[in-house]
C-alpha cells in the first residue's frame, strides 16, 4: 500500500481498504478503486467460500 500516493482532496488507501474488509466481514465482496497520477488502481477482495461454493484450488 505504501507505493500508491493519495491523489489531492482524496481518500488514503488504507481508508478504503479498511471499508473493503469491513464488507469481507461482512461477507460481502468489496473492491476498491482509486486513481493515482497518470492510472487507476483497483483492488478486488472475494469472500470465500460462500454458500455452497468451493473457493479456488491455491495452487
Amino acid at each position: 500500500m505504501g507505493e500508491h500516493a493519495p491523489v489531492p482532496g482524496g481518500l488514503s488507501v488504507e481508508l478504503h481498504l479498511e471499508h473493503a474488509h469491513r464488507m469481507l466481514r461482512l461477507g460481502q465482496d468489496a473492491y476498491v478503486g482509486y486513481y493515482e497520477p497518470g492510472r487507476i488502481v483497483v483492488r478486488t477482495l472475494l469472500t470465500c467460500p460462500r454458500g455452497k461454493e468451493q473457493c479456488p484450488d491455491p495452487q
